[in-house]
């Protein structure tokens, strides 16, 4: 699955992250399933120019997979990311630490606050809730994301890596839209 910069982005950006997987059953109880890899791609350069920018930056393709683990402890996991760009490491995370332990919030508090509203418990939705994660290579980086760089996320002892290529989007759509009056 390709991770697209659409045309009016600054940059792509990586957040490798778990992601809880839930299921609505028919009298409205969230089940969670288990969880997956993530990666929640964002533009964090747009972010950057103001904080209020934040949720016009997450507006993105995101990729979760390739498994969806059941019965695996969500207290503490090593994900690591990289990226390769013409088979040249650009990128390494390192050892990022995930999972109950390192968060603010509890799970349990998480999945409380995430299915209090009545829309959230619609029987038959299926959510999936990333949880974060503890760093981003855009602060540290000195180039952008090409079409073709390859972005691999693993969690150690968890699943097979989740891997996505990069891809430019559709440079028509750059240009603000056009609203016409009916």
């Amino acid at each position: 699955q390709d991770l697209e910069i659409p045309a009016f982005a600054l940059d792509g950006g990586e957040e490798p992250e778990l992601v809880g997987c839930y299921l609505i059953d028919d009298n409205g109880v969230p089940r969670r399933l288990g969880f997956a890899i993530g990666n929640e791609w964002s533009d964090h350069a747009t972010e950057t120019i103001n904080y209020l920018y934040l949720a016009p930056s997450k507006l993105r393709a995101c990729a979760v997979g390739p498994e969806l683990v059941i019965g695996h402890g969500f207290e503490n996991l090593d994900v690591r990311c990289s990226v390769t760009r013409d088979d040249d490491l650009i990128y390494d995370s390192g050892d990022l630490k995930s999972g109950e332990q390192y968060m603010c919030h509890s799970l349990r508090n998480c999945e409380d606050h995430h299915f209090k509203y009545p829309l959230h418990r619609e029987p038959g939705d299926v959510h999936l809730h990333f949880f974060g994660t503890s760093k981003l290579s855009h602060s540290e980086r000195d180039w952008k994301y090409q079409a073709g760089d390859e972005i691999r996320v693993t969690v150690a002892d968890f699943s097979r890596p989740l891997i996505n290529v990069v891809c430019d989007g559709d440079p028509t759509l750059k240009s603000p839209v056009r609203v016409e009056t009916c």
